[in-house]
């Protein structure tokens, strides 16, 4: 009586919880409004395979060897075949998890390298211009734009299917 009991973790669903006085009763009345709008969350817990990997030979030759000793490390006779799939691709996500944020890594060393070395050619075009060097600073700005753009195409195709799989979640 005069409570209302719910997890914590629903809180961000409670708009308003309010006790409403009553003269004739020793009991109050209890409101409760609810926030029915969906909480916006950035950083989705979904992983989706990044299908470009398995265009890489090197990639596929690696994810191939990585299969072939869960297979074997993992199979007897006391393991279901559901658990050694399970197993199997939890072990595959972690790789792959694994090459993307090294291939990110490059991608952003790569722009970091060529961003000094515009930096070096700027000074150096300050002192004593050349045509010859203008040219390769308008080949390297010209080389990490192409870059940050893809990087930010990325990042919204990832945002996009992210809202889709919310959207799909929602609608089935």
């Amino acid at each position: 009586i005069d409570h209302i009991l719910g997890h914590k973790s629903k809180l961000d669903k409670f708009k308003k919880i309010e006790i409403i006085p009553s003269i004739f009763s020793d009991h109050n009345a209890l409101r409760l409004d609810l926030n029915y709008r969906r909480k916006t969350i950035k950083n989705s817990n979904i992983w989706r395979l990044n299908n470009t990997l398995l265009n890489n030979q090197q990639i596929t030759e690696e994810i191939k060897k990585e299969i072939k000793i869960c297979i074997e490390t993992n199979e007897n006779e006391n393991i279901t075949s559901q658990n050694l799939w399970d197993s199997i691709k939890a072990v595959l996500r972690g790789r792959f998890i694994a090459i993307q944020a090294h291939i990110k890594k490059q991608e952003r060393n790569q722009i970091n390298n060529l961003t000094l070395h515009l930096k070096q050619l700027e000074k150096e075009e300050m002192k004593n211009p050349r045509v010859s060097r203008r040219n390769e600073i308008i080949k390297i700005r010209a080389e990490i734009n192409a870059k940050e753009t893809i990087v930010e195409i990325n990042k919204a195709k990832s945002c996009i299917r992210s809202l889709k799989d919310r959207s799909e979640e929602h609608t089935s």
